[in-house]
């Protein structure tokens, strides 16, 4: 029984009423899911190393909800009540991405640096706006969450590019161990410093000015550096897997014996 007003779904009180859900909208969904899936089954990756990218994947994506509760709940609230949504679904998005691009890595075998880069750009922007297109909130239209991705990525390939150059030349065979500890301290980061430093601000009224100008910094630093949170969960599985270490290796130049 409506007890609400549906708009053009029904008055406000009257008999109930049938909302149709095709099962096409529900398929087109879970389209990626079954991209990776087919991609698994390539010979290539017909082994238990391969299929292991779906552990990674499930268990960030876990954390990722997690942490979208959090900071809707402790951060951005005061904030934009959509800040949240646009941020954990482009991380999302990435993350599916890469678990793409990662399935089909062993089709790439660029050595020129710029090419490489600008294909796994194409390869990450395109599975990310798949992930996007049919799943991301109407709080955007989707040419907006599709340009608003395309950015974000860019941006996270830029200074991730900027930071393995660094490494290369510092950390030499360990360049894969140490991006995935950067990664984390870059990706947790934000969340880590609000935690403690918003539990000290928030005891003093006096403070209470300064705590609205750190959830804001801790939100727009979360939106940059969320995406190395992402990344650290395959560097983690590449360190454990050598099948995924080769594979990173090809996409963005870590040593392949790291």
């Amino acid at each position: 029984m409506a007890r609400q007003d549906l708009g053009s779904l029904g008055p406000v009180q009257g008999p109930p009423i049938t909302i149709h859900c095709p099962m096409k909208d529900s398929l087109r969904r879970v389209l990626l899911w079954f991209v990776l899936l087919a991609l698994l089954l390539r010979k290539p990756n017909r082994n238990r190393q391969a299929w292991s990218l779906l552990l990674a994947l499930g268990v960030l994506s876990v954390l990722l909800h997690a942490a979208e509760g959090y900071i809707n709940a402790h951060i951005v609230f005061y904030l934009h009540r959509h800040v949240c949504t646009i941020i954990c679904e482009l991380l999302q998005a990435l993350a599916m991405a890469l678990a793409v691009l990662l399935a089909m890595a062993d089709l790439i075998a660029l050595r020129n640096r710029l090419l490489r880069f600008l294909l796994v750009f194409l390869i990450l922007f395109e599975a990310g706006a798949a992930a996007l297109f049919p799943n991301a909130p109407v709080v955007l239209t989707p040419g907006m969450w599709i340009a608003l991705f395309g950015f974000f990525l860019l941006v996270f390939l830029v200074g991730h590019a900027v930071l393995q150059t660094l490494l290369r030349r510092l950390a030499g065979r360990r360049q894969l161990a140490w991006s995935a500890a950067l990664s984390l301290l870059l990706g947790a980061g934000p969340l880590v410093a609000f935690a403690v430093l918003g539990a000290v601000l928030s005891r003093s009224l006096q403070l209470q000015s300064t705590m609205e100008y750190f959830r804001l910094a801790v939100t727009l630093s979360q939106a940059l550096l969320g995406p190395y949170f992402v990344l650290f969960w395959f560097l983690l599985l590449a360190l454990r897997v050598p099948l995924y270490r080769e594979r990173l290796a090809r996409c963005f130049g870590y040593p392949a014996g790291a």
